[in-house]
């Protein structure tokens, strides 16, 4: 690919411990026993620490849009099908955008740093998965995401930056409470994410009040049309 070719190229020229190796794993097999991954138009930067793969499908990203707002690939399919089928007028758009320079910085810091922040998601009372834009985000930041099971642990691994509880639907043990106040009060981070629909439970609602947070029913919206993303409870803290 022209385009990552040369962006590696320039890479190099900016900077002298960049070096590039090509390699064409038909002629040379050998030579690529060594990466765990690889594929076409990918490229595999490495050091003596680690190694990460670039995916080509990473680095040209789609966009889908429908009268100028973002949208899922799974709903573009859905709207050009009621578009081929006169059901709506306008018919959805993509944009492609090239990310292979965000891309490629993000893996020199992963092979050459020294230690990757590491990032626990609680389990164990009928979480939500990841949401796939922040996990996306952590990606790019090379934070290493694990899952943690503090009910099975004796305390918060001692390589937590944070760890992060998204919307448990049913509470946690107080033994689990007591271990997220210690790891809290020995300078660890905690994250909670809750939704209107489920209940916080009684011994996380009393964690969080006494660190001066509760829980309250009920929903933000936002009145103004200009404020929000397609739906009024989608806050934002501009939009432009």
């Amino acid at each position: 690919d022209t385009y990552i070719d040369e962006l590696l190229r320039r890479a190099a020229e900016l900077n002298e411990h960049i070096h590039i190796t090509t390699i064409d794993p038909v002629l040379h097999p050998d030579q690529v026993t060594n990466y765990t991954a690889y594929g076409q138009n990918s490229f595999v930067v490495s050091s003596e620490q680690r190694e990460k793969v670039v995916g080509y499908s990473d680095i040209y990203k789609t966009q889908y849009y429908y009268e100028g707002q973002e949208i899922s690939a799974e709903e573009y399919n859905q709207y050009v099908a009621y578009y081929q089928y006169g059901m709506i007028q306008s018919a959805p758009t993509t944009e492609q955008s090239f990310a292979g320079e965000t891309l490629l910085a993000s893996a020199l810091a992963y092979v050459t740093t020294d230690k990757i922040p590491v990032i626990y998601t609680l389990s164990g009372h009928n979480e939500i998965s990841m949401d796939q834009n922040l996990a996306g985000y952590l990606a790019d930041d090379n934070v290493d995401v694990k899952t943690l099971q503090l009910a099975t642990e004796d305390k918060v691994p001692d390589d937590a930056n944070a760890v992060m509880i998204l919307v448990p639907q049913s509470d946690l043990s107080e033994t689990e409470c007591e271990r997220l106040d210690a790891y809290i009060k020995s300078g660890g981070h905690v994250i909670i994410y809750t939704y209107y629909q489920y209940d916080v439970g009684e011994n996380l609602e009393q964690l969080l009040n006494s660190y001066g947070m509760q829980t309250v029913q009920g929903l933000v919206m936002e009145t103004d049309s200009t404020m929000y993303n397609q739906n009024y409870a989608y806050l934002y803290p501009s939009v432009m």
